[in-house]
């Protein structure tokens, strides 16, 4: 192969993404949830139209934290185990169809949990503060000007 012929196959690995028009309902809900090697919480979610990719350490603070339209399919399980009663069968299902190892533990019957949709939202809104803290207040005025 060539130069060129290399930058091609290159690109086409770096191409392999899940989209959210991927998922037939939009709404906002958790599509993965599981655990690293390390302990850490990991979590994949639909909120405001967007997919929202985020590791928690062990105190709840966001160490990997990924979103938009679509996420990257390289790297996008970094779990030891997935707990199947918290993921989405149809998220699951465009993950196995691309080839991605699902490595699930074993189904337990556990009450819902309410606090992982509360938990992306207080991250996002950590995240968006931050953010914003960095910029400054005259960055945004300056926008608003323009």
């Amino acid at each position: 192969m060539n130069f060129d012929q290399f930058e091609k196959i290159k690109n086409i690995s770096l191409k392999r993404t899940v989209h959210i028009n991927s998922l037939s309902e939009k709404n906002d809900r958790t599509l993965l949830y599981g655990c690293t090697l390390m302990g850490d919480t990991f979590h994949v979610d639909v909120q405001n139209g967007l997919l929202h990719k985020v590791i928690y350490s062990s105190n709840d603070e966001a160490r990997v934290y990924d979103s938009g339209d679509h996420l990257s399919l390289d790297g996008i399980i970094p779990c030891k185990r997935l707990y199947p009663k918290y993921c989405d069968f149809e998220f699951c299902l465009i993950l196995t169809k691309a080839g991605i190892d699902l490595s699930f533990t074993s189904w337990t019957e556990r009450p819902a949990s309410t606090t992982l949709y509360e938990r992306i939202v207080k991250t996002v809104k950590n995240l968006l503060n931050d953010i914003h803290n960095a910029i400054g207040e005259d960055f945004y005025e300056r926008i608003n000007r323009t």
